[in-house]
């Protein structure tokens, strides 16, 4: 609908990668450019081409890194508290076997071992929960799944029926980004939360951040740390606005190519770096008229595209519960 009958260029979204991966050649065969701020699939990397040139720029863009990155953050994570055996079990898809191949491979040069269980519906979750937790030498348990309901049924069936029934006593459990959600900790109402640490982009330490995370507050009245994706989708939209600014002053017309032109002009290191803050909106697209480059840094962190790979690179940070069992608590990064 968007494409056909409003006639978009540009796509924020969709959340997941799965979705990402099923709309992009739609979006591809209409020359529309989309800009996620929540798919991290390895497999995305290259589905617009492996190099992203001002000719070919490509059309699948995010804000959010890539899960080479998660991946390697975990399985180090898991190595420097001297775990050697883990069972992962994961969503069949994009995200689930994209990231579940990287830790296999990260956590095997950690001197790792590990054992796999995958799930396409209930039952099958069901039952990879249970042979997760009879996996012989298991330590941990990886649980990956872009649906945060799929982490709430896990949790759930984890806890078991009563306390001397819990499938994943005494095994800790390592989550990832998208468990990393408000939702999760107020269906789960604690559940096994001791035994829980995960992984997801760090929350920025910055002034762009700053901005962006009173204005969240004041909209929405919550704070955005506990929204990983939050920050990432307001640069993606707003780079969506500066490559559209960037194509109607420098290109033949505002298309999906045109727009993702202007996004291999927001990272030149060789400028100083230029706030994505939409009070700034203006003097940003007061340079891309006279044709200048920028270096945008965005409440997400600093919006470095590879020149080559078109991909961004953010610090991932491992989190556990806070003691009020409200939060999300960085460990490490």
């Amino acid at each position: 609908y968007l494409i056909d009958v409003i006639g978009v260029d540009a796509l924020i979204g969709p959340a997941t990668s799965d979705q990402n991966e099923s709309l992009f050649p739609i979006a591809e065969a209409a020359d529309v450019v989309i800009i996620s701020p929540s798919a991290t699939s390895v497999f995305l990397t290259n589905i617009d081409g492996a190099v992203s040139t001002d000719q070919d720029p490509g059309l699948f863009w995010r804000t959010v890194p890539s899960d080479n990155l998660q991946g390697y953050a975990i399985a180090e994570d898991m190595s420097a508290r001297a775990v050697t055996e883990i069972a992962i079990v994961h969503q069949a898809g994009s995200y689930g076997t994209g990231l579940a191949d990287v830790v296999l491979q990260e956590f095997g040069r950690f001197g790792g071992g590990a054992a796999r269980f995958t799930f396409n519906n209930q039952s099958q979750l069901t039952d990879a929960l249970v042979d997760a937790a009879n996996s012989p030498g298991a330590q941990e348990v990886l649980f990956i799944s872009s649906e945060v309901n799929d982490v709430i049924a896990f949790l759930s069936g984890a806890e078991g029926v009563d306390e001397y029934n819990d499938p994943l006593d005494p095994l800790e459990i390592f989550l990832t980004d998208s468990a990393a959600d408000p939702i999760m900790l107020q269906q789960t109402s604690g559940l096994l939360n001791p035994q829980i640490r995960g992984s997801r982009p760090a929350v920025p330490d910055s002034g762009e951040y700053e901005v962006f995370s009173v204005a969240y507050n004041i909209a929405f009245s919550q704070d955005p740390g506990a929204a990983v994706f939050a920050s990432f989708s307001y640069d993606a939209a707003m780079l969506a606005l500066y490559g559209s600014a960037w194509a109607h002053y420098n290109e033949s017309d505002i298309t999906g190519t045109n727009i993702a032109r202007g996004l291999r002009r927001v990272s030149d290191l060789s400028l100083p770096e230029f706030g994505i803050r939409g009070t700034r909106y203006a003097a940003g697209v007061a340079s891309f008229a006279v044709g200048d480059s920028l270096n945008l840094t965005g409440a997400s962190g600093p919006l470095d595209f590879d020149d080559v790979t078109g991909e961004t690179a953010n610090p991932i940070e491992v989190w556990v519960v806070n003691a009020a069992r409200d939060d999300f608590e960085p460990v490490r990064v």
